[in-house]
């Protein structure tokens, strides 16, 4: 088993967001949330899941937007859980 580094032990991601279009960008700028999915899967918690908590891969199934990769292995592991 490899060891981990300070960001996979603490199963913590950067924030990331797309660019829809490029400009500057200022503290106080407004930020609009145009989609909230009607999950808890978020980034941080695929990764948890996919490296270090394994109790959680079933709730990455609750995802519609999960890529098919992510998805197919997250079933794989869940079959191999029980």
């Amino acid at each position: 088993m490899r060891e981990m580094d300070a960001t996979e032990s603490a199963a913590r991601l950067p924030a990331a967001a797309p660019v829809i279009e490029p400009g500057e960008i200022c503290a106080g700028d407004a930020i609009e949330v145009i989609h909230r999915p009607d999950h808890d899967v978020t980034t941080a918690l695929c990764f948890r899941a996919l490296t270090i908590e394994d109790d959680l891969l079933p709730r990455l199934l609750r995802a519609d937007a999960l890529p098919r990769e992510l998805r197919d292995l997250a079933e794989r592991r869940t079959r191999e859980l029980r």
